[in-house]
């Protein structure tokens, strides 16, 4: 085996894209890119549960699976049409404008107390910008989910950009694929 290389250690500056159709394709790959990100943040959420031997002493001696989940955060950079309307609910295109309207409206049924969010899930990709080197993350029933971040403060001022916290969460689509971690060429829709 050889030794680890510091070399070896990824940064891995990449792009969000909505609903993907081909990942042979050139970037977005048949889908529409979600803005300027960063401090994007995977999350896989494989959790496991100790089984303990009472004749042993009480030590461990199992682990079981429990569940599998993941998850993505971003901080959009900006005031992004489309990724607002792929998080939130209740974003319309503005009379004047055509640019996204961000609103809080009770009687808008995406937004109402017992709604679904599974209703707005799609296929989410993070596509890495070196494709051939860093390894790419889709999730393929993405949850968009903003009361994740909902504690999150959007700076509206000089001294900092305009940025928006975002989450989806993974939760299996009908062929019971959750989601795939790989090189971009290895991945399948």
């Amino acid at each position: 085996m050889a030794a680890g290389d510091p070399r070896a250690a990824l940064r891995n500056p990449g792009r969000l894209i909505k609903d993907p159709t081909d990942l042979s394709a050139v970037f977005p790959y048949g889908g529409t890119e979600l803005g300027l990100v960063h401090r994007v943040r995977w999350r896989d959420g494989l959790r496991a549960r100790e089984v303990t031997a009472e004749e042993w002493g009480g030590i461990a001696v199992e682990y079981i699976v429990t569940r599998t989940s993941c998850g993505l955060v971003a901080v959009l950079r900006g005031w992004d049409d489309d990724a607002l309307s792929a998080v939130f609910p209740g974003v319309a295109s503005g009379s004047g404008s055509g640019r996204a309207v961000y609103s809080q409206d009770s009687s808008v049924e995406a937004q109402r107390a017992g709604a679904r969010l599974s209703d707005r899930a799609h296929v989410l990709l993070f596509a890495p910008l070196a494709t051939a080197e860093h390894p790419a993350v889709l999730i393929y029933n993405a949850v968009p989910v903003p009361s994740v971040v909902d504690t999150e403060d959007v700076q509206l001022s000089l001294d900092a950009e305009m940025d928006r916290a975002v989450a989806w969460r993974g939760i299996p689509d009908v062929s019971k694929r959750t989601f795939d971690v790989a090189l971009l060429e290895d991945l399948s829709l």
